[in-house]
């Protein structure tokens, strides 16, 4: 699984990305692109896959940056543990289908139900007061997104960065009746012999 392990800061002019899937064969590191995972020749495997960065979109926090992210459900979670409870269509502070400012709310939540353009694509756009800032994009196989304002008890990295992780599957996927009948949960089942991949950027706006 592919993931960054310092915050991506804006610069412009950029562009990362890469190609990912699980493994336990080898640990790529950040922004390099591995083989699809395989099965084993004789069983098939469940599983999932997703980055884990945290966008800086420039200058001050979290809260004084404008998110944009184009999601029509999100689910919800118990206040205690963030296990997941039922999807919903995105309401008050979860609505952040045109530019808003983050302020101090908290986020730390999947959501799913996103625009995309003609090729399938959807993007997460995170800005600073200057205007420019982080676009994480992903493809269709990528059908989830986890959000988090980094809420932290450390006080130098308390709200330091918003974490943008494109996912192919939900939040606890594997406990599938934890989730409505009507709900893909998106955990993918690999059959011997077959592969599965998943790509996403992050690029300077």
């Amino acid at each position: 699984m592919w993931c960054s392990p310092r915050p991506c800061s804006r610069r412009r002019g950029t562009r990362t990305g890469s190609r990912s899937a699980w493994s336990t064969a080898s640990t790529p590191t950040a922004c390099t692109p591995p083989s699809p995972a395989r099965t084993p020749a004789t069983t098939g495997h469940r599983g999932g896959t997703g980055p884990h960065p945290y966008l800086l979109a420039g200058a001050g926090t979290v809260d004084d940056w404008t998110l944009t992210l184009p999601a029509a459900e999100v689910l919800e979670v118990t206040e205690d543990r963030l296990i997941p409870t039922d999807l919903v269509p995105v309401h008050d502070e979860f609505d952040l289908r045109t530019p808003t400012h983050i302020g101090p709310r908290f986020i730390d939540h999947a959501f799913t139900g996103f625009d995309r353009d003609t090729d399938g694509i959807a993007a997460i756009t995170v800005t600073a007061a200057d205007g420019h800032g982080v676009r994480v994009a992903f493809g269709p196989e990528c059908g989830w997104a986890q959000v988090h304002t980094a809420d932290h008890v450390v006080p130098g990295y308390h709200r330091a960065g918003l974490a943008v992780e494109p996912m192919t599957c939900a939040p606890n996927a594997f406990n599938g009746d934890a989730f409505a009948a009507d709900v893909d949960a998106g955990l993918v089942v690999l059959e011997p012999g077959t592969a599965h991949a998943a790509a996403w950027t992050i690029s300077a706006v």
